[in-house]
């Protein structure tokens, strides 16, 4: 589908995976991304939606911490959006986007929009790192060139940006403190 469809593909992959990555199934994916790298010496699916969909659960997270005036939900978001550009986004949803919903919303948007975009255009990892802002180096191709590094560098800033900007303008339910 990656290969025939690369705009439905990114887009269906990017819109779905938070929930992939809440059931853990995002596992089952890596013997697939580990034969890409084998046989391909790069990955153009996973890896790449991977990317786009953590940095959109960051943008959607610190909006939130942004807009809130709870201190208890502030201090999660910031600490869960810095993980999540990191790379590790399961205390972005779980303990923020989840519960509030409309942040979950806007990062599915943007996750499916971006990815479907850099997908489509035909951005590549050459390595199998944790997808955040410090995998941005596996971006760049071994031929040379920083064209793919700077594909990933403006679908990571489209990413957070969406994700952001969306969970502003859709707002959210502020928690009230217990």
């Amino acid at each position: 589908m990656f290969e025939n469809a690369g705009l439905l593909a990114g887009l269906l992959l990017g819109l779905f995976n938070p929930f992939i990555i809440m059931t853990g199934m995002h596992y089952s994916l890596f013997p697939i991304i580990i034969q890409n790298f084998g046989n391909l010496g790069y990955d153009s699916g996973y890896m790449v939606v991977n990317l786009m969909t953590n940095v959109a659960q960051a943008g959607a997270v610190l909006a939130v911490a942004l807009r809130t005036r709870n201190k208890e939900l502030k201090s999660v978001s910031i600490s869960s959006g810095i993980s999540a550009l990191i790379g590790i986004t399961e205390p972005a949803m779980f303990g923020v986007n989840i519960k509030l919903r409309k942040p979950l919303y806007a990062a599915m948007i943007s996750g499916g929009i971006t990815s479907a975009g850099v997908v489509a255009l035909g951005l590549k990892n050459y390595g199998f790192v944790l997808p955040g802002l410090l995998a941005l180096p596996t971006y760049i191709s071994p031929e040379g060139g920083f064209g793919n590094l700077m594909l990933a560098i403006l679908g990571v800033i489209c990413s957070f940006i969406i994700a952001f900007v969306l969970t502003l303008v859709m707002g959210f339910e502020d928690e009230e403190k217990k």
